[in-house]
């Protein structure tokens, strides 16, 4: 058993207010993954975006020819490994932009972002999935964009601004995948 320390298990699983074992942290994405992982095709590449310490990543990997997951803190690449080594931990800079994955997924990452963030994301995706791959992304659909706010740091969309920066990248259907769930297939 990894004991990672307070500093670490506060930033990575919660503020002090929503503070859980690393163990309840891993088992409350497993509902998600499980979802994921039905609408995988065989031997699919998969990328995660925003994976963190690869709560998702490690419960889809078994079910992925390959998985890599990127995030813009270099403290996840670090310590993601440790729970495991079937996925491959990037920072978003180290990873080619080609078109080399089947499918792409963001979990709980989009409402901590900006909206131009968001749209910085998308592009980065859709520059690496194959034509015809799939996005499965969670965000947060309002009647108005808002910066990520509160305590809890979430932002939200509006459905006129996610359709300005999506739909000229993928074509998108509602998916129930969290929050705002929707598959995207990209053009």
């Amino acid at each position: 058993m990894i004991v990672l320390g307070r500093k670490f298990t506060r930033s990575v699983v919660g503020q002090l207010y929503r503070r859980q074992s690393l163990t309840d942290f891993f088992a409350g994405g497993r509902s998600t993954a499980e979802k994921l992982t039905r609408e995988l095709p065989a031997d699919a590449s998969v990328l995660e975006f925003g994976g963190g310490i690869g709560r998702l990543a490690h419960a889809v990997a078994p079910f992925a020819k390959r998985l890599v997951s990127v995030d813009t803190n270099p403290l996840m690449k670090g310590y993601g490994p440790m729970f495991g080594d079937k996925v491959e931990f990037l920072l978003n800079h180290e990873l080619a932009a080609e078109s080399q994955f089947d499918v792409a997924y963001s979990v709980a990452v989009f409402f901590h972002l900006r909206f131009e963030q968001q749209s910085e994301a998308l592009q980065y995706i859709h520059a690496r999935l194959k034509p015809g791959g799939r996005l499965y992304l969670d965000l947060i659909i309002g009647s108005q964009t808002t910066a990520p706010q509160g305590p809890q740091n979430l932002g939200v969309t509006s459905a006129q601004d996610f359709a300005t920066m999506a739909m000229p990248l993928f074509d998108f259907t509602p998916f129930p995948l969290g929050n705002a769930g929707f598959v995207g297939v990209r053009k």
